[in-house]
């Protein structure tokens, strides 16, 4: 995994802003120019006010010095509003480019998501990585877009303060920005502090968030009654939470004393040049005006200075935050890409050859596959059988390219997989996994998803494979239909039962129309009917395409043309039914195991 050490990406940040919307960031910097030059000129007209106030009151020519008064109070109203106007402006320019840069990050972390590989999605670290990611991805962009306004604004009235203040004298000017550098100091300490411990406690966060889900999930909302496991799950929780509060309120109470003592610093500075401001005027060497608008200069330069400190800080912060989220886009894929990619064969015809595959998973352990010979021909429909843990999955995962094997090679009509662009191969298959997934989506939605975006699905398409799924005549007593909304996610949602959203998965991938078929327990949530239904339906469907049928139902293996046996990650029979019940092997024993279970 990429190191956490990592230089805070401020380039990249700044990046994300400007790709976001040049325009938006064009109109923020020039609307942070303009409210960081106006304070200087109504710094500059109250102190015209006050020294003719002072003069009207000395009983010089009072007309003339009301006058005088009214085109300044003029000036200083239209500087008001034009700061008011631009400020207000500011709010509304930030707003969208906020969501701007929301949405650009969004469309980053999303992309990154479908496409990182598999096994990276099944190591513990990067889904730290992922969720530090997504936690950060909503907040850190408009906080990154408010810090750059801060800090364009800031160092611009910084300048100009700091230009007013060298007409006083130029130690008041190097004193009042010095001041406010051990705040920077202390906000990127313990932005680096927290930094690295949200890095350390990544994955105690990340299961208080998965007891959390424990509590609140309606998919195991009935377990938790069942076997009264929420306290269990509750007291997990409140361990963790307890444990994360006390160091972060240890960590926020440290910072709040550093910060104490800086902003004394900062008083004392602030209120020593008043005195000597103060005294200027006393000694008549400078004007009450001058007094107003020096006192007034340091304090908004102070402010100034802090702003730009508080800025960078708070970029700095934001660098560190989402240096997560540029880790996470920056994950070498481990399933390459070549850079000229063999084309994929629209209509295998020879199929697939599996040459000494061996595999070990990424993250350690047992070889999970050794030593399998064997090969898939183009029209042939293969089932996989073998106790848990065999490899039968696993398999499965490496003809998909979800991973590349340790030892040994897989080809398509002779060249092998991993030749090929992996969506490119995918596009190839249709494939329906034991976990399949239920969709929050209308009926129509649901199977349409079978098919990729560029193309165009009518509802008598997706009717078809409702059909050849068996699941249309329930379809039919929903109440819209195909436009019914699955699920309890959202409102007026319908939920079905285990067996028929495998058929509602079974239809999306007979919407595919794709040549290669891999099927992983197709039939393990449907009752004996229904699956007889179902495989004869598959076995159909298939009789034109390639298919791997990985089961345990044996009633499902003997209709297929081959069966490999699989056991403890080895190839150990393979053969048709009735050569293999013949053998008096692993698969005879299994079919006489079955046969005496079912009675068939």
């Amino acid at each position: 995994m990429p190191s956490s050490r990592a230089r805070p990406p401020f380039r990249r940040a700044l990046r994300l802003a400007w790709d976001s919307g040049r325009l938006l960031a064009l109109q923020q910097a020039a609307l942070a120019l303009l409210q960081g030059a106006l304070p200087v000129l109504g710094l500059w007209l109250m102190k015209l006010l006050v020294d003719a106030v002072a003069e009207g009151a000395r009983g010089q020519d009072p007309e003339a010095v009301f006058d005088e008064v009214v085109v300044i109070v003029l000036l200083a109203a239209g500087a008001a509003a034009a700061g008011a106007l631009a400020r207000n402006w500011s709010v509304f320019v930030g707003e969208k480019q906020g969501q701007a840069v929301h949405d650009h990050v969004h469309a980053l972390l999303h992309d990154k998501a479908v496409a990182v590989d598999m096994q990276d999605l099944e190591d513990p670290q990067i889904l730290d990585l992922l969720q530090r990611a997504q936690q950060e991805a909503p907040v850190r962009p408009q906080r990154l877009v408010g810090g750059l306004t801060q800090i364009g604004q800031g160092v611009l009235s910084l300048l100009l303060m700091a230009g007013l203040l060298m007409t006083l004298h130029w130690a008041v000017a190097a004193i009042v920005l010095v001041a406010a550098v051990p705040g920077l100091v202390v906000r990127a300490r313990y932005a680096r502090i927290l930094h690295r411990w949200q890095e350390r406690r990544a994955q105690d966060d990340r299961e208080t968030r998965y007891f959390a889900w424990l509590l609140t999930s309606p998919a195991i909302a009935k377990e938790v009654r069942l076997f009264s496991l929420g306290s269990v799950f509750r007291r997990r929780y409140r361990q963790l939470r307890k444990l994360l509060r006390g160091e972060r309120i240890g960590i926020a109470r440290s910072r709040a004393w550093a910060e104490l003592l800086v902003q004394t610093l900062s008083l004392v500075v602030t209120f020593g040049a008043y005195a000597y401001v103060a005294k200027r005027v006393i000694t008549g060497t400078s004007t009450v005006g001058d007094f107003v608008m020096y006192a007034q200069a340091i304090q908004r330069g102070q402010a100034a200075v802090q702003a730009v400190f508080s800025g960078l800080s708070g970029l700095y912060e934001d660098g560190l935050f989402l240096d997560a989220f540029f880790r996470f886009l920056g994950l070498p894929a481990r399933v390459s890409i070549p850079e000229v990619p063999a084309p994929v064969p629209a209509t295998p015809r020879a199929g697939f050859r599996i040459e000494g595959l061996g595999f070990t998973y990424p993250s350690g352990g047992p070889r999970v596959l050794a030593d399998i010979d064997t090969e898939l021909r183009v029209g042939e429909r293969v089932a996989i059988v073998g106790p848990n843990g065999a490899g039968k999955t696993t398999l499965l995962k490496l003809l998909c390219r979800f991973y590349d094997p340790s030892v040994g090679r897989i080809t398509l009509d002779g060249t092998d997989l991993t030749e090929f662009d992996p969506d490119a191969l995918r596009a190839r298959f249709a494939c329906v996994f034991q976990d399949f997934v239920r969709y929050d989506l209308t009926v129509s939605e649901n199977i349409r998803l079978g098919r990729s975006d560029d193309d165009v699905v009518t509802e008598a398409e997706v009717r078809v494979a409702a059909e050849a799924a068996g699941i249309h005549d329930r379809v039919l007593a929903l109440p819209e239909g195909y436009g019914t909304r699955l699920g309890r996610r959202f409102d007026k949602g319908r939920e079905l039962s285990i067996g028929e959203w495998q058929k509602i998965a079974l239809a999306r991938a007979w919407l595919r129309d794709a040549p290669i078929l891999f099927l992983d327990e197709p039939a393990s949530a449907l009752d004996a009917r229904a699956e007889e239904e179902l495989i004869g339906s598959i076995l159909g469907l298939a009789r034109d395409r390639t298919a791997l049928v990985v089961s345990h139902r044996l009633s499902t293996a003997r209709r297929c043309d081959r069966i490999w046996v699989m056991d403890g990650g080895h190839l150990v029979e393979q053969g048709s039914h009735d050569d293999l019940v013949s053998r008096g092997g692993t698969y005879s024993e299994l079919y006489r195991a079955w046969t005496r279970h079912t009675g068939a």
